[in-house]
């Protein structure tokens, strides 16, 4: 109910409206990245809704940058047993949404 001048005027009562809130934002890009002896390692990503990373691998800096497993890596190390010297990687990170940032800067291997 609510005054209009001096009449009341009936309404139909509060509306109920549900909100979903979706979330659009990639995690920042890796940094950091370093290769010793068939181990990579980055610096971890400050994001509390981290789900994991991807470890991309490529013969070339440029281009055909391929996966290199299908899960998520949970930790920021990844052990390459399929490593040879000069392939070039890339690691991106995912969150819980599923939005992955953009692939680091390319890291040629020793």
């Amino acid at each position: 109910v609510r005054r209009a001048g001096d009449r009341l005027v009936m309404g139909v009562g509060p509306a109920t409206a549900s909100v979903v809130a979706e979330d659009k934002k990639p995690p920042g890009v890796p940094t950091g990245i370093e290769f010793t002896q068939s181990v990579l390692t980055w610096e971890p990503n400050p994001e509390s809704d981290l789900a994991g990373y991807r470890v991309f691998r490529s013969e070339g800096a440029d281009a055909g940058f391929k996966p290199v497993s299908e899960a998520l890596i949970t930790t920021n190390v990844f052990f390459d047993p399929a490593y040879r010297p000069g392939v070039y990687y890339a690691v991106s990170a995912v969150d819980e949404s599923r939005n992955e940032s953009a692939m680091s800067a390319p890291f040629r291997a020793p």
